[in-house]
């Protein structure tokens, strides 16, 4: 993506490794008609399932894919403000892109 996207859907990962791929399809359909320009971050809350190889197949066929593996779990409560977190590194790393 050479722009910033005007859509940004996160969504936490944790066990559901399995219906993933019907998740990605899910949002692209419902989201395509309305824009675009949107990008997909699934953050693999140390799931114990193979749900990180998954993000990491989906990123490599979709662009607007992004996947985010923590280094441990989180409790639930703090998800929301490690998203909010992830998404403003993942525009200043845009930004960074662009600049180099």
């Amino acid at each position: 993506m050479n722009q910033r996207p005007y859509l940004s859907i996160v969504t936490p990962v944790y066990g559901c490794e399995p219906s993933l791929h019907d998740l990605y399809w899910r949002l692209c359909s419902s989201i395509t008609p309305i824009t675009r320009s949107f990008e997909i971050i699934m953050v693999n809350d140390r799931s114990p399932d193979h749900a990180w190889e998954t993000i990491r197949e989906l990123a490599r066929e979709d662009e607007r894919v992004r996947g985010v593996n923590l280094s441990r779990n989180l409790v639930v409560r703090q998800f929301g403000r490690m998203c909010i977190r992830m998404v403003r590194f993942c525009r200043f790393a845009d930004a960074l892109r662009m600049l180099g």
